[in-house]
């Protein structure tokens, strides 16, 4: 975070005060020279500012004083004291916080891990389970994955799916192939506190399911089936079943409600539903079932491919609720999410661009399903090739809301591109092309995009390229926020999959517990660079395409994306994440593409997908440097296609501490404070998992860091601060989806 202050000739600096209304506390160490502002999502530490003059020949020019901090006019209020000498005839700049105009410095910034792995596969899904481990699944097509405490230790087929997951240090604690001798694709994964819902799609007529008698099985039965694939948190199987009928069908994404009973899938069936509404299917067609009560339900698919929707009881996995869902055409995609009403909310895009003769209720011309009970609504098709679509059920399958979203171009909405926020908001992210020309929240037209500028966010409307969108609605389905996200020669999204198909991705996105907005995608550059980067205190930053086509003349196209958004929906921070192709290697030379972002319990954000570059960032920690599924580098001749999974810290956006992840009934202590020489610090009514205890600076950066089990509900610790800097610092304790953080001084 950074504010200066312009003082031009005639002004006094003593003049200003700032005001942090809303803050708990605001206190000023002087002995430190640090100000220190406490509120609701976090802890802010400035410190002194640092003092400059502007003159025309040599620009700006620091002096040799700093202010100090001056609490006196009121409790919240502070103003510089002090100042020393300057020339009141030249701009005086007082700067806060750090420099943000260059880049930082290599293993200086929020990149923790970065790696890439296997030989020709990609990530398509990433999540973290409630012991900040993280679970990557995706599609592979070479033997050389590097399993590891595997159920399948070799590629069977044209290519697999995979599942891998990971500790915090980066260590591997399973990885497996998953599969039949045909093809599979790995698409999506859910948590059920440590075990993990694995979907996909398979074409193998041996695909390994788990007998009959083991909750709803079903076996392969036609072209392409969908799959769900339940493993224990070791990586061993208690559950595996296709879904499908007897064309192709596949899954997009799968969802759990927040009690944890029922299990939502989505995907896209080309097939005929079965003649049998009983759950088993009985003549090859896609297993349906109407639990009545006015939920929406489908007897026949409408289109070429609907979305389908499938319901399931947990943990006892019987078939719910199961229909088609879409129009006269095309719909593909998928998204779900529950909120904390139990409402499931999809999204996905339409070719369909009839509406239905019957809002609410299953069309008799074989319209999209369109409902109209929202503050926002499109009833008609935008114009273009294709659109979006929302669609809001009751946790009884009733539906309740339902709109196009689109203009005169292709608006897409693919995988992993709903969020539901803490306050019941509604994010939706993917890409577009058609027009917008105003920017008036709740005034839209047909053919343009709808894009709302409440001031104060973030706002960008595009010039008519293929530009990421993102989306809040609030609990009355009303556009809160709406903006565009590219450059003028870019697109701002990746819309296939390398090595599975063409499932749409066009961008993923996350919401950490402060609000904050995370979006990654994938950025293609033709001739300049000129997606809209913004750099962020130290964090990682990169603002060319690749390093490649401008600098070394190389054939790079896409690197990945990352975007952050505070509560109020203003741009944070914003990168460009890849590395560089080469000219005489495959047509996927350089590409570096985002499919998939999460936030994990202890305020890391992760994203994975897949890259083809010689030198995407690598970072491993050193235990695990060299190991097969964290090693540097690509091929430098013909890189392959690798799935790859980032981590970032994004404690700084949170704010160091994070209040609304902590646990009440945790009693934590930290003594003496101020100390010389060493800290102790004890925290009770822990279960025996282990933690990490980490010490981090007044700017957030991490100094020390250690892992530690409880013995009996209770950590005591010792730790050594005899060789840190006099200052202030946090101690935290992560793990048990909590962060807990106390301060001290080292004198």
């Amino acid at each position: 975070m950074k504010f200066e202050f312009v003082i031009h000739p005639g002004g006094d600096p003593e003049d200003i005060l700032m005001t942090f209304e809303g803050a708990e506390n605001v206190e000023v160490i002087q002995q430190l020279g640090l100000l220190i502002v406490t509120s609701s999502i976090g802890i802010y530490v400035f410190p002194k500012p640092k003092a400059l003059k502007i003159d025309t020949v040599n620009g700006a020019v620091e002096l040799g004083w700093q202010p100090d901090w001056d609490l006196s006019v009121t409790g919240d209020t502070v103003r510089f004291a002090n100042i020393g000498s300057f020339n009141p005839l030249e701009t005086l700049v007082l700067r806060l916080g750090e420099d943000l105009t260059s880049a930082p410095v290599a293993d200086d910034d929020n990149l923790e891990w970065s790696t890439h792995f296997g030989h020709y596969n990609e990530a398509t899904k990433v999540v973290t389970d409630e012991d900040n481990n993280v679970i990557v699944v995706g599609t592979v097509q070479s033997s050389s994955f590097p399993v590891f405490n595997g159920v399948q230790t070799s590629l069977l087929g044209f290519r697999d799916a995979f599942i891998a997951k990971f500790d915090y240090a980066a260590a591997q604690i399973f990885a497996t192939f998953y599969g039949g001798t045909s093809h599979e694709t790995g698409e999506t994964v859910c948590i059920d506190g440590g075990s993990m819902l694995v979907g996909g799609s398979t074409g193998s007529n041996n695909f390994p399911i788990t007998p009959p008698g083991n909750g709803y099985s079903q076996g392969f039965g036609g072209v392409k089936d969908g799959f769900i694939v339940w493993l224990r948190a070791s990586g061993t199987v208690l559950w595996s079943t296709c879904l499908g009928g007897e064309s192709s069908d596949r899954i997009s994404e799968l969802a759990f409600t927040p009690s944890g009973d029922k299990l939502i899938a989505v995907g896209r069936t080309g097939s005929e539903v079965e003649t049998s509404t009983g759950g088993a299917t009985t003549n090859g067609g896609f297993p349906v079932r109407n639990p009545g009560g006015g939920a929406y339900y489908q007897s026949a698919r409408a289109g070429d491919d609907d979305m389908f929707i499938t319901q399931f009881s947990f943990p006892a996995r019987e078939l719910l609720w199961s229909t088609p869902f879409g129009g006269d055409d095309l719909e593909f995609g998928g998204s779900v999410v529950v909120d904390s009403d139990n409402d499931i909310i999809i999204s996905g895009t339409t070719w369909s661009s009839i509406p239905t003769d019957n809002p609410c209720g299953v069309a008799t011309n074989n319209g999209f399903p369109l409902c109209n009970s929202g503050e926002f609504f499109q009833g008609s098709f935008g114009g273009g090739t294709y659109d979006g679509f929302i669609s809001r059920f009751s946790s009884n399958g009733v539906l309740e809301w339902s709109t196009y979203l689109g203009g005169d171009g292709q608006d897409e909405i693919g995988t992993g591109s709903l969020a539901v926020g803490s306050d019941g908001s509604l994010y939706v992210v993917g890409a577009t092309t058609s027009s917008s020309t105003s920017s008036v929240c709740g005034v839209y037209s047909i053919g343009e995009f709808p894009i709302c500028n409440p001031g104060g966010a973030y706002i960008y409307q595009g010039t008519g390229g293929q530009e990421v969108f993102i989306t809040r609605f609030n609990q009355d389905d009303e556009i809160e926020w709406s903006t565009l996200y590219g450059g003028e020669s870019t697109n701002d999204h990746a819309d296939w999959n390398t090595v599975g198909g063409n499932l749409a991705r066009q961008a993923s996105v996350a919401l950490d517990n402060a609000g904050n907005v995370y979006v990654g995608s994938a950025s293609m550059v033709f001739e300049t660079d000129d997606f809209p980067t913004s750099p962020y205190s130290n964090y990682y930053h990169q603002t060319d395409n690749a390093y490649n086509q401008q600098q070394l003349g190389l054939t790079g196209r896409f690197d990945a994306t990352v975007v952050a958004f505070n509560s109020q929906n203003e741009r944070e921070w914003s990168t460009l994440f890849g590395g560089r192709g080469l000219t005489a290697a495959t047509n996927n030379s350089g590409d570096d593409i985002g499919y998939s972002v999460t936030v994990s319990g202890d305020n890391r954000l992760y994203l994975c997908g897949y890259t083809a570059s010689d030198n995407f960032p690598y970072r491993c920690p050193a235990q695990v440097t060299n190991q097969p599924w964290c090693s540097e580098g690509n091929s430098t001749t013909n890189p392959y296609i690798e799935a790859f999974i980032s981590r970032f810290s994004i404690e700084e956006i949170l704010g160091v501490e994070e209040l609304s992840s902590q646990r009440e009934d945790l009693n934590m202590r930290i003594y003496p404070n101020p100390t010389q020489n060493s800290i102790n610090l004890v925290a009770d009514y822990l279960s025996g998992k282990q933690v990490s205890i980490v010490i981090s600076n007044s700017l957030g950066q991490k100094i020390q860091q250690s892992t530690e089990t409880p013995v009996l509900g209770v950590l005591r610790k010792q730790l050594d601060v005899s060789q840190f800097p006099l200052g202030m610092y946090f101690i935290s304790i992560e793990g048990e989806g909590a962060t807990h953080t106390r301060k001290f001084i080292k004198n």
